[in-house]
């Protein structure tokens, strides 16, 4: 049987996520990495989903 992902490790997670998009988005403003299709999405979507794991671990930590 699985265990159930506690709201601290969701919240963790969403934070590493919105921390990468972050810095994906930083060092392709310095052009350390080449800005392109591929690396714009990869940042938004870790974003997205980074966002959407903390709101749901907050959720839970409220109830």
């Amino acid at each position: 049987m699985r265990k159930m992902r506690t709201p601290l490790k969701l919240l963790l997670t969403g934070f590493a996520l919105l921390l990468a998009g972050f810095i994906t988005l930083l060092l392709m403003i310095l052009r350390v990495i080449e800005p392109g299709f591929f690396f714009s999405f990869l940042a938004y979507t870790a974003s997205t989903i980074g966002l959407i794991l903390g709101l749901i671990a907050i959720i839970q930590l409220r109830r």
